[in-house]
Formats: structure tokens, sequence, C-alpha cells
């Protein structure tokens, strides 16, 4: 199936809270997916958060968002985006991005930061 979003896991994390903007991610769930990359960090969160691995991972998979795979092509193409880790973007930030690039979707996150990059910002759809 081809998707046409990629979600960051500000995004997922969003609907899975109900945070302001969920409703937006919730437009777009059923043509989007996320890579395993960017589910790590969710999944991190949510420990963080002090939600169990399972229980995130049981909600997560509610939502039926299907996880696409990071691979060795994904991580050479990467390499493209290593410039933005100087203006604050986690390594998840620069695989969702590199990950829309690769599949020409558009990339679903809540980080207004994204929208500052030139090289991305037309790519970009703020949740909030």
């Amino acid at each position: 199936m081809a998707y046409e979003f990629t979600l960051d896991a500000s995004a997922v994390l969003a609907l899975l809270r109900g945070e302001p903007g969920s409703e937006r991610v919730d437009e777009v769930l059923d043509s989007a997916a996320i890579s395993a990359v960017n589910l790590v960090e969710v999944l991190a969160v949510m420990r963080r958060k002090g939600v169990s691995t399972f229980e995130a991972f049981a909600r997560f998979e509610l939502l039926k968002v299907p996880v696409r795979p990071w691979d060795a092509e994904l991580a050479r193409a990467s390499a493209e985006f290593a410039d933005l880790a100087n203006k604050g973007f986690s390594m998840g930030d620069r695989c969702c991005i590199t990950e829309a690039f690769a599949s020409k979707m558009m990339l679903v996150t809540a980080d207004k930061a994204w929208k500052a990059i030139p090289q991305i910002a037309e790519r970009v759809i703020l949740i909030r």
C-alpha cells in the first residue's frame, strides 16, 4: 500500500494522549505510516511517563498504524539530513524526515521547528 503521510513520534504521542492536534492526526491515520525508528521513540517516551512497554505497545497497536522497516538504504539516505542535528533535530526526527523524502510522503508532526527548515518545510504538516 502507498502511504501519503509519515508520522513523527510527536504526532502519534498526541493521538495516544488525546492532546491538542490529535484530531488532525486522526484525519490522516488511514493513509499514514510510521518508521520503526519513530515507534521506538514513541515507546521510549511512554516508558519515561510511567507506562509499561507492554501497555505502550498495546495502545499503539490499537491505532493500526503500519510500521515501516528501517534499512541500510534509508540509513544511507539519512546522511543527507545529518546537518539538522546541529539545529536540534533528534535522530528520530531525521529518520522521520528521511522516510518521508524517500517515500515522497508528507511529514506529520507537532514540532513547529520543522517548518523553519527550508529543505523540508513544504512537506511538513503541523498538527497544532
